[in-house]
């Protein structure tokens, strides 16, 4: 077991040490709290897929609108679906700053029941409630009493959602201390991760066929809060660490941004999130424009890659556990690197059919992406054990907090870029050489991401801590 240096630039001899083979975590706490991934992925997913065809279905739907089109300054007049993808960018906007301050509560928190548990507790069902209201808009038809509640409960939805699930990313490095459970934790909640997907993008038409959008609403809400409970009660019982930090929220978020292997750490995976979202949005264009087929075949070639990034995961820890987290997520990296430029190329491939060309693509496009769902959580449990070296303070919370702002800020970023791309060079069957050119410039993206971790990510792969601050027995649940 190697021990952390003193400061980033002594450690790139120690960088590639092999993890310890014990795991202390038992198996079945492990997969309680990995289930919370459940419920996070389907609120994420249901939202994504249905919420803004819900308020301006297309025609074809024969389902009501219920937002009308509106004229705003400088934007001019909107149709429905341009006003509820409006509402829904405000809306995440205005969210990004929640995660920084939620998560330095709940590092400061002092109770009975730990840092975390309340917030989580608190949280979940006033995000279940409100996610279910989103679909029993007052009004039938379009009116601005709709799109007026849409925001409010859009607001209430995204704020809530963040009380429960900041601390329960931040929790993972307190149930979790060996390299090994790290990373087979956040396999596991990877697998859930995957599962939630699938009931959010799979099973949600089904339940919306059978008990319409409110009945499905009811149905993937109660999933969530049971999701996020039986987190709360496998990590709640975990070995206590009974740490706290004491610092101001602007002391504590400038001592994030000056901790060199969180921002190195960060830039390379804002970079591979960036890069995965262009790819994600490509994919209907994908299907439709390049493929040739339907926009029903969207979910086959969702199933599929799902399936591929299921079946790797065992592999993907295995991995891990062989080599370094570092040296695993660089490898990962560098194989995403070589392989999203590959698909300008797919359908061009003679003699095999044009669809097949484009479901064996995505589909193993989920063997490497598992890796970069698994070791992020992993190395960012390290870098917080390396901070707590350096200043004394457990600080989970804060950290998760900024680098989801990050992420937010990433995911706008990489939608102005694809719309960009898409814009001046076509997305059309007739003209889709923007719809080609967003794998290579994915896989450029990855590039500058993984160059940025190889050459400064330098912590070693199981960080010994030096004693921490640590709060009151009041704290010791966690």
């Amino acid at each position: 077991m190697s021990r952390e240096p003193s400061s980033p630039a002594a450690a790139p001899a120690a960088a590639e040490t092999q993890p310890p083979r014990e795991n202390i975590l038992p198996q079945w706490r492990r997969l309680l709290y990995a289930n919370g991934s459940l419920g996070a992925t389907i609120n994420f997913q249901t939202l994504a897929l249905w919420l803004i065809f819900f308020y301006a279905p297309s025609p074809e739907a024969g389902l009501p609108t219920r937002l009308p089109a509106v004229t705003l300054p400088l934007l001019g007049t909107l149709a429905p679906v341009a006003l509820a993808g409006v509402i829904l960018g405000i809306g995440r906007l205005v969210e990004i700053f929640d995660d920084p301050l939620i998560g330095h509560w709940s590092d400061t928190f002092r109770s009975r029941w730990g840092r975390r548990a309340p917030f989580i507790l608190i949280g979940t069902p006033v995000m279940s409630i409100t996610f279910v209201l989103l679909w029993l808009p007052p009004d039938a038809e379009a009116s601005y009493l709709n799109a007026v509640l849409l925001f409010i409960v859009l607001q209430v939805l995204f704020f809530s959602t963040t009380v429960a699930n900041a601390p329960y990313e931040a929790w993972l490095p307190e149930v979790a201390v060996t390299s090994n459970d790290r990373v087979s934790l956040s396999a596991w909640k990877s697998l859930f991760g995957v599962i939630g997907a699938a009931l959010a993008l799979v099973a949600s038409p089904q339940l919306v066929e059978w008990l319409g959008f409110a009945g499905m609403a009811l149905v993937l809400g109660a999933a969530t809060m049971l999701s996020y409970y039986l987190a709360v009660f496998g990590a709640a019982g975990g070995r206590a660490r009974g740490y706290r930090s004491n610092l101001d929220l602007w002391v504590a978020f400038r001592a994030t941004l000056a901790n060199r292997p969180f921002l190195i750490f960060a830039a390379s995976l804002v970079l591979f999130n960036l890069a995965l979202n262009m790819l994600t949005q490509m994919l209907p264009y994908f299907v439709v424009a390049i493929m040739g087929e339907g926009t029903e075949r969207v979910s086959l070639y969702v199933g599929l890659f799902l399936l591929v990034m299921l079946v790797s995961l065992p592999g993907t820890v295995a991995l891990g556990q062989r080599w370094t987290k570092r040296r695993a997520h660089i490898a990962c990296m560098g194989v995403l690197a070589l392989y999203f430029p590959l698909q300008f190329f797919a359908g061009y491939v003679p003699g095999i059919p044009t669809a097949a060309q484009g479901l064996v693509y995505i589909a193993l496009a989920g063997v490497p992406i598992a890796g970069l769902f698994v070791f992020p959580n992993a190395l960012l449990a390290d870098v917080i054990d390396y901070d707590a070296q350096q200043t004394g303070q457990r600080r989970e919370g804060m950290y998760f907090g900024v680098l989801s702002t990050i992420n937010k800020l990433a995911l706008a970023l990489s939608s102005l870029i694809f719309g960009l791309i898409l814009g001046a060079f076509g997305n059309t069957a007739a003209n889709p050489l923007g719809i080609r050119l967003i794998g290579p410039v994915a896989g450029v993206a990855v590039v500058l991401g993984l160059l940025i971790f190889a050459r400064g990510y330098t912590l070693p792969d199981q960080v010994k801590t030096a004693p921490v601050q640590t709060a009151s027995a009041a704290d010791d649940a966690g």
